[in-house]
């Protein structure tokens, strides 16, 4: 059987303990000794390593967060996001469990209900708005938070991401 997956040429998953590989067969050697007893080499090509992989992806999560909060500063109107890009840029802020982790997904709760508070406060201000002006200025803050509310939620989903 190994020898007809050498000659396939496929992919195959190569996993032993905390290993995982995606490999090729590049050589299959059988010595027949018995019909219960049969030493074998094996040879095989690593194409990837799918653990380095995995962890690839967690970083390019993180970098994701760290990118939409960096974003979310631009439309913030008045709201610091410094903590929370503090929190998303340290170690272990990608992985669930670790106190990185629970102090960047802390952080864009809090981030993400100042937000929330500010949104109501500009709603609040287009009502009672004396005048246009102040009617417009209002509707900027508030069309500008949301934006930056778009960006933080985005962030809390790729954290979310990042951390399974």
């Amino acid at each position: 059987m190994l020898d007809l997956l050498r000659g396939s040429g496929d992919a195959l998953p190569l996993i032993w303990d905390s290993f995982y590989y995606t490999v090729l067969i590049a050589n299959f050697t059988a010595e027949y000794s018995r019909s219960n007893w049969i030493p074998y080499r094996i040879a095989c090509t690593v194409l990837r390593d799918e653990c380095a992989a995995a962890a690839q992806v967690v970083i390019s999560a993180t970098e994701a967060v760290l990118a939409d909060l960096t974003s979310a500063e631009d439309f913030a109107c008045g709201i610091d996001l410094s903590g929370a890009i503090a929190a998303a840029g340290t170690d272990g802020a990608g992985t669930r469990g670790t106190d990185g982790y629970a102090a960047a997904t802390g952080m864009l709760r809090s981030t993400s209900a100042s937000v929330d508070s500010q949104i109501a406060n500009a709603e609040a201000a287009i009502v009672s708005a004396a005048d246009l002006g102040e009617a417009t200025s209002a509707a900027h803050t508030l069309a500008s938070t949301v934006a930056a509310r778009g960006y933080i939620l985005r962030a809390q989903a790729n954290l979310a991401d990042a951390g399974t």
